[in-house]
């Protein structure tokens, strides 16, 4: 397996912010990591999401990221942290594409 792709882990929250009069994205924490970066297969989208969504992938990392995730990102491609598995040294990720 290769862990090629480099993806950029962040945790975000929502704030209201008065002046733009709507809730705006507030990055808490971030870091990068390598991962093996693939599709979801149909199985995993039933389980994770209760039915088949498009631009859902399977991130695995050969370590933990050092606090609770909420996005991920690839290239310019922004990532909801769906489902997470976390074992001993390692960790996988349920992505879901958003919008």
């Amino acid at each position: 397996m290769r862990y090629d792709k480099v993806l950029r882990f962040t945790e975000e929250k929502e704030e209201y912010d008065p002046t733009l009069g709507e809730s705006v994205p507030e990055e808490l924490h971030s870091e990068k990591v390598k991962a093996n970066l693939t599709d979801a297969s149909e199985k995993v989208m039933l389980v994770a999401f209760g039915e088949v969504r498009q631009g859902s992938k399977v991130a695995r990392l050969l370590r933990k990221v050092s606090f609770s995730p909420t996005h991920a990102y690839c290239g310019d491609v922004k990532y909801k942290v769906s489902m997470k598995r976390l074992l001993r040294n390692k960790a996988t990720y349920i992505l879901e594409e958003v919008s």
